[in-house]
């Protein structure tokens, strides 16, 4: 049976977060944090649902994630004591800052939602957070943190069967 990823309207974006995503769900406990950083563009939509989902994918890692502070209130306090909610600093210079500290963490994952996420041509914008993050960490962009739970529920379940 196809899973609800081949079948959905944005089939090609999900592929794009399941590449990326893969060698993630092969060692769910081999990573400790996971930082989500939620660009202007990013969906936040239900984030304490899907945060429970990604805790539950990655049972021994922490979340955090960083937003602006026009967008903190779209985030429920959280509801887990591994969640824990930043609000940048000094708007993109704080983004920016962030972004290199979580690049260095070891056996941390980065997570940017991005409206962008799925194009094949994302610009300069998508090119420099690219590079910025990936050559050191394993980066997953998605447009919703839903998306990337749906990719690692499936991935995950496809291996336990193997």
């Amino acid at each position: 049976m196809p899973g609800e990823s081949s079948m959905a309207p944005n089939r090609d974006v999900l592929e794009a977060v399941r590449r990326r995503a893969q060698s993630l769900s092969k060692k769910p406990r081999g990573h400790r944090r996971i930082v989500v950083l939620a660009t202007p563009s990013a969906n936040l939509g239900r984030w304490g649902t899907d945060c429970d989902r990604l805790l539950a994918s990655f049972p021994e890692s922490k979340i955090t994630l960083f937003t602006s502070r026009e967008r903190v209130w779209q985030v429920p306090a959280p509801s887990h004591g591994r969640i824990k909610v930043s609000v940048f600093q000094d708007g993109i210079a704080g983004w920016i800052r962030e972004t290199l500290k979580a690049v260095f963490q070891a056996r941390t994952v980065i997570v940017i939602l991005w409206w962008g996420a799925g194009r094949k041509n994302r610009g300069w914008k998508g090119t420099v957070l690219d590079g910025m993050t990936s050559f050191l960490r394993k980066t997953v962009f998605a447009q919703s943190l839903g998306d990337l739970c749906l990719v690692l529920e499936e991935e995950i379940r496809k291996n336990d069967e193997a």
